[in-house]
């Protein structure tokens, strides 16, 4: 589930309401976001969401978030992107203590939470695992100091590396590392021609709008640190 905004296929504005439908008629499966995207999102509301979505799955839901690059979805909700670094590492710092059960008491540019609490509490503790995506230098310091995990689209080894050896200096465990990667777009199939027949128009269509946005942001995968 990827969140996305005031695009023509409508697919995905709200995923925390996704990831409860899911949630509720599954019973094995890891259910996860890739990604939400934080700076639209007031951390303590979402927090609660969270909890509620973990709630619902038994304690199987894992929160990805990501800081956002498309200029429209920003001019949408009115916060301007050179926020969206700062505003990100707040509201997971907000986020992670929340979750854990900690009566938050928060003042910054972005936010003001006197001794707020979440309830009910998230299952899993001490709390869903949060991971951070991205494919910048500056994802892989945030995922370093706020997240459980990192999800890189195209990862190299090095990439793999570099997170590991910043837990490191972090004195985070790495007996344990949360990574993730793959293929941008995967069809598992038994008669591949006609399926891809059948997906080809949607899978082109999201290749070009994502290149097309991630163009006009002045991204690419790889690319220079993005705050």
């Amino acid at each position: 589930m990827s969140e996305h905004h005031f695009i023509d296929d409508g697919y995905l504005p709200s995923i925390l309401p996704a990831a409860a439908a899911i949630a509720a008629r599954t019973e094995r499966i890891r259910i996860a976001s890739g990604v939400l995207l934080m700076p639209f999102h007031n951390p303590i509301r979402l927090a609660e969401d969270i909890a509620i979505v973990d709630i619902i799955s038994g304690g199987r839901f894992e929160i990805g978030v990501g800081i956002g690059f498309k200029g429209e979805e920003f001019d949408g909700f009115g916060v301007p992107s050179k926020e969206r670094g700062r505003r990100t590492d707040q509201a997971l710092e907000i986020i992670r203590r929340a979750l854990a059960g900690e009566t938050v008491t928060f003042k910054s540019e972005f936010f003001d939470f006197p001794n707020a609490r979440v309830t009910p509490a998230a299952i899993q503790k001490p709390h869903p695992p949060i991971w951070l995506g991205g494919f910048t230098p500056a994802a892989l310091r945030r995922a370093v100091r706020f997240g459980d995990g990192f999800a890189v689209p195209g990862a190299t080894r090095d990439v793999y590396d570099a997170y590991v050896a910043g837990l490191k200096r972090e004195n985070q465990p790495t007996d344990k590392v949360r990574f993730a990667s793959g293929f941008w777009c995967l069809i598992v199939s038994d008669d591949p021609e006609k399926n891809f027949a059948e997906a080809a128009d949607h899978v082109i269509y999201q290749a070009n709008h994502y290149s097309m946005w991630l163009s006009e942001a002045g991204l690419a995968p790889g690319s220079a640190s993005q705050r």
